[in-house]
């Protein structure tokens, strides 16, 4: 757990009640052929308990005019919004294991003001629970990250004139699409790897026991659920012994044992949204991941939270049963929308999702690689290139024509 700074100035918006933990803090500086590039957290805190916490980061470069717009127009803020339940530092890791590789630089050294926004999220076990009170965590989920978001750009950014994105991979773009539909006018385009809709009747139905459990759930009390309990053993037997003989599947070693569940679909349990649902696709030798070196999965997994709200599961898996909650306004918005599919899992809801923009000029990028969630961000740098940045970076920079 982060430590609890001091509390100073608070800013409210609707249920959100933020005030800094500390100043604003220089982590790190480059020097790019594009221009000096700095990043700057910030560490807030939400009403009086410790746990109610997040960070936001702004990853900025010198703009020079010859970088702009030939008409001279600034190019939009973007807000990244993190995925489901990882930390402010998902979305710097790169599989070439420089940060300016990372997703978050990439777009701001091209040119984009770029601001990352964690979701509220625990390490740890439940012995937390014993000494604070989680309680706090049934108000952790979509709402609450909607109104993060828009809090973001009310009282930090301060955007005035300029134009805002919003986007996210994964859950971010979840959550993106949800704060458009309940503030369609705050942005001029938004982009996700994610959807929030299906229509198919195959997937609705995969999702509505998960939905009821959730709902059921919360009625009994439960206010989260230790979402990586039962994938720590595991990955810990591949990460620190991965030749060893799996105690798991017999005649496999450890590492080759985690290669095989995570392609398994539907392993991934209320987390996987359809049937065919993997995390990630292995090697036919199963030597390694098809599209991620482990090393950088590991990496990565040491970013994801353990205790993960009930409600933001709720939220999800309940939207994929056909519920519009952080929906039912899509018809309102009429800026720009990109949707990059994720494999053949997702990409069918990222077009049911797309159809419920009806104003809007929506784009529906279908990505050939099936990996899975890989395809979305855990994928090699220069893949990730091709099937993301470039695509992402092309779609910004046509907003203001």
């Amino acid at each position: 757990m982060r430590k609890i700074n001091l509390i100073s100035s608070i800013a409210t918006l609707c249920f959100v009640s933020l005030s800094a933990m500390a100043q604003p803090v220089l982590i790190d500086e480059f020097k790019t052929k594009e221009g000096p590039l700095t990043i700057v957290e910030q560490n807030w805190q939400d009403g009086d308990n410790v746990l109610n916490q997040f960070s936001t980061k702004q990853i900025k470069r010198e703009h020079k005019n010859k970088y702009k717009h030939k008409h001279k127009k600034a190019l939009p803020i973007v807000i990244l919004a993190s995925s489901f339940n990882v930390t402010i530092d998902h979305l710097s890791i790169s599989s070439t294991g420089k940060y300016l590789d990372s997703f978050e630089a990439v777009l701001a050294k091209a040119g984009f003001e770029v601001w990352v926004i964690e979701d509220r999220m625990l390490f740890g076990d439940a012995s937390i629970c014993e000494q604070n009170d989680c309680s706090i965590m049934q108000t952790w989920g979509l709402d609450q990250r909607v109104e993060d978001i828009k809090w973001l750009k009310d009282h930090v950014i301060n955007a005035g004139n300029q134009e805002v994105v919003v986007g996210g991979i994964t859950g971010g773009g979840m959550a993106a699409i949800a704060t458009v539909n309940r503030y369609p006018d705050d942005f001029v385009g938004v982009f996700s790897t994610g959807a929030l809709y299906s229509n198919d009747i195959e997937t609705q139905i995969h999702n509505m026991q998960s939905c009821d459990d959730f709902k059921m759930a919360q009625s009994q009390g439960v206010d989260y659920l230790n979402v990586l309990e039962g994938f720590d053993p595991v990955i810990s037997l591949a990460r620190y012994y991965p030749e060893q003989d799996s105690p798991i599947f017999m005649g496999l070693t450890n590492k080759q044992t985690l290669l095989t569940i995570l392609g398994v679909p539907g392993f991934l349990g209320k987390n996987a949204y359809s049937a065919s649902y993997v995390f990630g696709l292995a090697k036919t030798d199963l030597s390694d991941f098809k599209y991620v070196d482990i090393e950088l999965f590991y990496r990565d997994y040491d970013t994801f939270g353990h205790l993960a709200s009930v409600q933001h599961h709720l939220d999800i898996n309940c939207a994929f049963t056909g519920e519009r909650t952080f929906t039912d306004q899509l018809e309102y918005f009429n800026g720009d929308v990109l949707l990059l599919g994720g494999g053949g899992a997702m990409t069918p809801m990222l077009v049911d999702t797309g159809d419920l923009f009806t104003q809007a000029n929506v784009k529906v990028v279908n990505n050939p690689i099936d990996g899975g969630e890989a395809d979305n961000y855990l994928i090699d740098s220069q893949i990730r290139k091709k099937i993301l940045d470039r695509k992402i970076i092309k779609w910004i920079r046509k907003l203001d024509k």
